[in-house]
């Protein structure tokens, strides 16, 4: 899991019956009180790779682990919606990529529309799906569009449906 830095980032456990009860360490170290299915996560800039773990047991006795490697982004460019891509192939800013804003709020839904207020593309449960393309596959030309992203919970710097636009480059060499 990659999360920017200085930002809340909720990871969360499930067990498969109800009742169970959560145990979360970091770096097998045990987080006094943190005893909740979910645990916020909150890096510093500069932090090195963390490990968090959680145990859970059910009203049997009965116990399972899960744990998650969490690293920071290699750059705070990974953390902000792009104004732009370009989907060249070339490896750089190919698609849309808002896997940081999933991570750290879950996307709900995404919305692109053209100059004109038109959806011409609109995808659920999104990270970085959008390479340019209307919903049915067409290809679409260079040019502004805008988009509107409907968030699972209100992000603490996003809001609950940050919108914007985002500059597609077919000519980009």
């Amino acid at each position: 899991l990659d999360v920017c830095p200085d930002f809340n980032t909720t990871i969360t456990a499930t067990a498969s019956e109800d009742g169970a009860t959560y145990q979360w360490f970091a770096n097998d170290e045990i987080l006094d009180g943190e005893t909740n299915n979910t645990y916020i996560i909150n890096l510093p800039t500069g932090s090195p790779t963390q490990t968090y773990t959680v145990i859970a047991t059910n009203a049997d006795g009965c116990m399972g682990e899960a744990s998650t490697v969490v690293n920071l982004y290699t750059s705070n460019e990974f953390c902000r919606v792009s104004e732009g891509i370009s989907p060249n192939g070339d490896g750089f800013n190919d698609e849309l990529d808002l896997t940081f804003l999933d991570n750290r709020s879950g996307i709900e839904k995404l919305q692109i529309f053209n100059r004109l207020g038109k959806v011409v593309y609109e995808f659920s449960n999104y990270t970085n799906q959008w390479v340019g393309q209307t919903d049915e596959g067409d290809i679409l030309p260079t040019g502004t569009y805008f988009y509107v992203i409907i968030l699972r919970t209100n992000d603490t710097v996003f809001g609950q449906t940050p919108s914007g636009f985002v500059y597609l480059n077919r000519e980009a060499q």
